[in-house]
């Protein structure tokens, strides 16, 4: 097995990672992340060292190892890591081009010792890969028009329906708050939503008992207010 070289090392004994099955939860505000996770984000920024890591990641890589209950997926882990490293040495996650990482099963659910958890985060020399000893390089066609079918049918109406639902609640604030007449009303939750969302595919219109909203093409919402 051949190494690769190591720049500096951390270990942070007893410490569980968090699942990114447990990251976020949904409310009437969007999806948000929870307190559980806010609170153990803060704990590992306090204690990663200062200046562990660069602030510009691109010619570098990272090594995560994770001492955990053999339930939990190592990809699951890898989240909320990351996300801590870039909020705590400021560089941005889009600059890591190399990802190498480890689970270490320090028990099972019902006997499981959290004191044995840990976390190791490496510092890594930026590595290639060497194909010679690879015969062929199978390359497989991606369908467009499959993938374009399934963000229609699946995550785009998931994401309008967010959209709709804090475009509900604007323009009850709007009318709560402020007493506009339909117009304004109309008007007003059209430049909050193109300043949130950057997006001006979006039908306002006033309804006999409220507003409707409509997104690009999805079917109309009305609100009643």
């Amino acid at each position: 097995m051949k190494k690769i070289d190591a720049i500096k090392t951390i270990r942070i004994n007893g410490f569980t990672p968090k699942s990114t099955n447990n990251l976020y939860i949904r409310t009437k505000d969007g999806v948000v992340r929870t307190a559980a996770y806010l609170k153990w984000g803060r704990k590992l920024k306090k204690i990663l060292p200062d200046k562990f890591l660069p602030d510009d990641m691109s010619n570098y890589g990272l090594y995560i190892e994770v001492g955990i209950m053999e339930e939990f997926d190592l990809d699951n882990t890898l989240k909320s890591i990351i996300d801590a490293l870039q909020k705590k040495y400021k560089f941005n996650d889009r600059q890591l081009k190399f990802l190498k990482a480890k689970k270490v099963v320090t028990g099972s659910y019902f006997t499981h010792d959290y004191s044995k958890d840990y976390v190791q985060i490496t510092l890594l020399e930026p590595i290639t890969i060497n194909y010679e000893k690879v015969e062929n390089i199978d390359v497989l066609e991606f369908d467009e028009k499959e993938f374009r079918l399934h963000l229609k049918n699946d995550w785009y109406p998931n994401l309008t329906k967010i959209r709709v639902e804090w475009l509900e609640l604007v323009i009850k604030k709007i009318i709560k708050d402020y007493h506009h007449n339909n117009n304004s009303v109309i008007e007003l939750a059209k430049k909050l939503y193109h300043k949130r969302y950057k997006d001006d595919k979006i039908l306002i219109r006033k309804t006999k008992d409220g507003y409707g909203i409509r997104i690009d093409k999805c079917k109309e919402k009305e609100i009643i207010v």
